[in-house]
């Protein structure tokens, strides 16, 4: 199987209070163990979907990251075969826990 190429772009809400007063890595999302689970998702096995390998990296980041408290994330599918001149076609989610406190 021939894997397509992807761009993915992911902005996450967070209450960032600290981050902004204390500049310390502690008061931050884990951006590295975001990247690695976004990285897994596209990289293991292919969903039919945009939406649906959208969907599955925003439950994932959620679930494990309390900080988070919602994210948008934008795939872009390189060249996508729609039988036309198109450098590429996506899709853009966003979504946000119900008890959400972010500033």
């Amino acid at each position: 199987m021939i894997r397509q190429k992807y761009n993915v772009d992911a902005a996450l809400y967070c209450n960032l209070v600290a981050a902004g007063s204390s500049d310390d890595v502690k008061d931050v999302p884990d951006h590295a163990a975001i990247y690695r689970y976004m990285r897994q998702v596209m990289d293991g096995p292919p969903h039919k979907h945009l939406e649906t390998a959208a969907h599955d990296v925003i439950v994932g980041v959620l679930a494990e990251h309390p900080d988070v408290s919602g994210m948008k994330i934008s795939i872009q599918r390189l060249y996508a075969p729609v039988g036309g001149a198109l450098n590429s076609q996506g899709v853009m989610l966003e979504r946000f826990r119900a008890d959400r406190e972010d500033v």
